[in-house]
């Protein structure tokens, strides 16, 4: 899913799997693995989200048809579009959404290569862009040489040199001779996850030794207190050992 850090990327491969349906998908913010978390309810993860001024849409990837349902893609719809309305926001200001499996099998009965239900639309009663839900289905085990076929066989391909896709095939032959990026990378991860480390390390040092200087300390009065007393006993002083207590109590010294 490196590939798919690249939000021109991502609207590249979506504009491959929605020219179907005549959408033409510009350029905008993309990201991997969003999660979304529901306190009250099951939560989600994005496999690929992405968004721009006129779509919000949810990338998902499977190997197992077991794993996707249409209930589950309606759950998935639903949280995209809950995302898409801040608190606030107007109702009119939603955007178009789509949540696209992409599926190594059939979802559907007599599903066709790729497949797209409205999951609430009326645009043709009221024409306000943007008030539609789509679900869209591919099936890539149904895989054809149409320029749809070839990119899909491209996502599921790990050697760059067998892409048909001229620009998933240069991306990824990028990507993958991209050694030295790859090693500042995980240099820059360890970086951060030992400052982390040192900083959870220091944290935990300081309250230990706050925590031993309070005890120290009620140690120390502990054991001031009985010299205090042996020391009046000894001079034979005329203090009770209840006189001697309270003038430890308020700091002062025993004369």
């Amino acid at each position: 899913r490196t590939v798919f850090k690249s939000p021109i990327i991502v609207a590249y491969v979506l504009n491959k799997i929605l020219k179907p349906y005549g959408e033409l998908i510009s350029d905008g913010y993309s990201t991997t693995q969003k999660d979304i978390t529901n306190i009250f309810n099951r939560s989600v993860c994005f496999d690929v989200y992405f968004e721009n001024s006129d779509y919000v849409i949810d990338l998902e990837f499977s190997k197992y048809p077991g794993d996707v349902s249409i209930k589950r893609a309606r759950y998935y719809s639903s949280a995209l579009d809950a995302l898409d309305l801040p608190k606030n926001e107007p109702y009119p200001n939603m955007r178009t959404s789509y949540v696209i499996f992409i599926v190594n099998g059939p979802i559907l009965p007599k599903q066709s290569f790729i497949e797209r239900i409205e999951g609430f639309s009326t645009e043709k009663a009221l024409p306000i862009k943007g008030n539609a839900r789509y679900i869209v289905f591919v099936d890539t085990s149904q895989c054809d040489n149409s320029e749809l076929g070839r990119m899909i066989h491209d996502l599921n391909c790990a050697d760059p040199d067998h892409m048909q896709d001229p620009v998933l095939r240069k991306v990824m032959r990028d990507l993958k001779n991209s050694k030295e990026d790859e090693t500042m990378l995980v240099k820059d991860m360890m970086r951060i996850f030992n400052e982390e480390f040192k900083s959870q390390i220091e944290y935990e040092r300081n309250l230990a030794l706050q925590e031993g200087m309070k005890e120290g300390k009620k140690e120390g009065m502990k054991e001031g207190k009985k010299e205090g007393m042996k020391e009046s006993k000894e001079k034979g002083s005329k203090k009770t050992a209840k006189s001697v207590l309270e003038m430890f109590d308020s700091g002062k010294s025993p004369e």
